[in-house]
């Protein structure tokens, strides 16, 4: 009567789920789907952290191994220049052998190179080195009138003395080697091949040259300084990579220079020493990595940047990373770092099955908690049902005024327990509205039923339903927008003028920065490209936001804006044999081009940085603050992700902030390109009255656009 019938009360309803069951089988679900998931996430992204892993150890070690070539083998050099600085300034005399080998022995000293010495064209020379005999004291060499043309070695005391001749070599002549020749040829200094010493063919060494010449040009003599590249390979296995990694240095040949392993870089064959091929070495790893390299190039000379390799060797993977280096004396090596997988993938399988371990309890353990909270929260609601049906069978019946309803007591869950007291109250206030037969639902409720009710009090009756329903419908609306602010966010590409798209992005920064009393600078940082293809609107969005926002902290100092192009390539949209056909002008190009913007403003601490991309998150003072709804960041850096970008933040307190992101654009070429947009009849003013505008807009920025415009032409402007 006064609520909806239950007329069918007695029909048989549809069999529904138990609460039970709807609670504890789709949690269960749930959680199973997780663990599998995690699982399967476990398993394929443990082999993204091997290759991860891998990769960067790589990295770091051939870092590492550039960094001490690159000091190691400037040292040769650096003396020669030393001591060629010295036989300017008269400090040094070559033709003075004594002196020059005690000089010489005073740097080894110093330096610990191998040998370090000087040579006339007569073939006369002085030298200072370590031989094989005793690596731990020097000796002196000489070539001199004085030892009638022979190679004297001399032992040394614990101040370079000369102390007795040890050794004496008859026929050996310094001018003959190959820095010296070398040296000479290309009149500066330069290295000599790798090569093995004459009186022991077991050092391997590389000599650093530098010709020396007086003031007409004629040749003095020639400086050198020995390395021994064993030194090289002792650093090699000093280095921590993996149980099983290897590090070794080749030449463009294949040859080996250093490596990690315990095997020597050579072989003797009748006496001589033999370098040894790297895809001959009987260290498995190394030989299958230099084949591998001979397989995939056919000559080393083609690899002119850092490249990673993956091959099988016994059925297991294997990671090589290969790294060139040079110098500008004239070396050209590869370094090489190699590792297998199985070094890295025990951890991460016993991580994986701890996962699976770990989730299958997860799920056992939740199973059994839904369950108990099924039951715990199912039984309260279970008797709020009862009581609801119990009142809805008093409604029908109009039963109210024979008692008073049961009333539900419910402590055990804070949100079941304000239900079950908004219950009671309604309870209550059904049981007095049916009871004073005078509330406004019963009122309408017996309208409606009347028969006899005259055209105006049907007309009211119509009135209160649709003020209902267009109550209803606002709701609905309302959620209806709140779907459509979550929707998908979609871009849309058009052709633009990149100059002018930028230009109009300065005016409007600048005017904002003008009010605030700071600089502002536009830099374009090298030739952009004229027209691209792009979300303009989008990029605007972006840019302003981070412009905005670097000028709305920035109090002193300024802002600079900074566009570059990075790099340019080709859009492979055509075969290699087709582009070879066609000019670079006629191929589409895809520009890389970096959006930077600078301010001194009050910068973020390292907490604040980690939250400025989150939803309503906002840094700085309360006054910055009111100014925004903390959303510009997060919704920058979605759009720059969809476009295939990412967004960069460097800052220190209170000195300032820096973001920037990078793009590939596509340049738009040939028919389609867009030029500079250029009137040909520029607008100076106009004829007649002067007219007044009045310009109404709640961003500043919008209102500036405008008055730049007009202004100048001559109208009176409100705004």
């Amino acid at each position: 009567m006064l609520l909806p019938s239950v007329a069918n009360r007695n029909s048989q309803p549809a069999r529904k789920l138990p609460l039970r069951f709807v609670l504890v089988v789709p949690f269960v679900v749930q959680i199973f789907a997780a663990v599998g998931l995690t699982g399967y996430l476990s398993l394929r992204n443990g082999q993204k952290a091997i290759n991860d892993l891998a990769t960067q150890l790589q990295t770091e070690v051939s870092s590492r191994i550039d960094q001490h070539l690159d000091t190691y083998l400037a040292t040769p050099h650096a003396i020669n220049q030393i001591n060629a600085d010295a036989v300017k300034l008269g400090l040094l005399n070559p033709r003075d052998f004594k002196g020059a080998g005690h000089y010489f022995w005073k740097q080894i000293q110093v330096f610990k190179v191998g040998y370090i010495a000087s040579t006339l064209p007569t073939g006369e020379y002085a030298a200072a080195g370590y031989d094989n005999t005793d690596p731990n004291n020097a000796v002196i060499d000489e070539i001199s009138p004085n030892t009638q043309g022979k190679n004297y070695t001399y032992a040394t005391d614990s101040q370079g003395n000369r102390t007795r001749r040890v050794a004496v070599l008859d026929d050996y002549q310094p001018q003959k080697e190959d820095w010296y020749s070398r040296s000479i040829q290309a009149g500066k200094a330069v290295w000599s091949k790798v090569y093995s010493w004459d009186e022991f063919p077991d050092i391997l060494a590389i000599s650093a040259g530098y010709p020396l010449y007086d003031n007409t040009n004629k040749l003095i003599g020639v400086l050198n300084v020995d390395l021994r590249l064993a030194q090289i390979s002792n650093f090699l296995r000093q280095l921590k990579i993996s149980p099983s990694g290897k590090t070794f240095i080749i030449e463009r040949n294949g040859l080996i220079v250093a490596s990690s392993s315990s095997e020597k870089p050579f072989t003797m064959v009748n006496g001589k020493a033999q370098r040894l091929k790297a895809a001959d070495s009987i260290d498995p790893l190394i030989r299958a990595t230099a084949r591998q390299l001979s397989e995939q190039f056919s000559n080393l000379n083609q690899i002119q940047a850092s490249l990673r390799l993956n091959f099988p060797l016994k059925g297991q993977l294997q990671f090589a990373q290969v790294t060139p280096w040079q110098d500008k004396y004239g070396l050209d090596w590869l370094i090489v770092v190699a590792m297998p997988e199985s070094d890295f993938i025990g951890q991460i399988n016993a991580n994986t099955r701890s996962t699976i371990l770990l989730c299958l309890l997860a799920l056992a353990l939740a199973t059994v908690l839904g369950i108990y909270t099924s039951r715990w929260i199912s039984q309260p609601i279970l008797r709020l049902s009862q009581a609801s049906k119990a009142l809805a069978q008093r409604a029908a019946l109009a039963d109210f005024a024979s008692g008073n309803l049961e009333q539900i007591e419910i402590k055990a869950v804070k949100e079941l327990d304000i239900l079950a007291e908004s219950f009671n109250q309604m309870a209550g206030q059904l049981h007095e509205s049916f009871t004073a037969l005078n509330g406004v639902l019963g009122y309408a409720q017996i309208l409606q039923r009347d028969q006899t009710a005259s055209t105006k009090q049907k007309d009211g009756l119509g009135i209160i339903y649709q003020c209902g329903s267009h109550l209803l419908t606002l709701i609905n609306d309302v959620l209806d927008i709140s779907k459509i602010e979550a929707q998908k966010l979609e871009l849309y590409p058009t052709d633009f003028c990149l100059e002018s798209f930028l230009r109009g992005v300065q005016e409007i920064c600048f005017n904002s920065a003008e009010q605030k009393e700071i600089d502002f600078s536009y830099q374009a940082l090298n030739q952009l490209p004229t027209t691209i293809r792009a979300d303009e609107k989008r990029l605007r969005q972006v840019l302003l936001n981070l412009l905005g926002n670097a000028i709305k902290f920035t109090n002193k100092g300024g802002v600079t804006f900074k566009v570059k192009l990075v790099s340019k390539l080709i859009n492979q949209v055509k075969s290699e044999s087709q582009i070879k056909d066609v000019t670079e002008a006629e191929e589409p190009l895809i520009h890389k081009i970096r959006f930077q913007v600078e301010d001194t403003g009050i910068g973020m601490t390292h907490a604040q940085m980690e939250k400025i991309f989150l939803p309503f998150e906002q840094v700085g003072e309360h006054a910055h603050k009111a100014e925004g709804t903390g959303l510009g960041l997060a919704i920058s850096r979605k759009i720059v992700e969809m476009m295939g970008g990412e967004i960069h933040v460097e800052s220190t307190y209170k000195e300032g902030s820096k973001f920037w992101f990078e793009l590939e654009l596509p340049q738009v070429v040939g028919s389609m390109e867009l030029e500079p947009s250029k009137s040909k009849h520029n607008a100076i003013g106009y004829q007649g009255d002067r007219r007044t505008i009045l310009i109404v807009d709640d961003r500043w920025e919008n209102r500036a656009v405008i008055i730049n415009l007009l202004e100048p032409i001559g109208f009176n402007l409100i705004e």
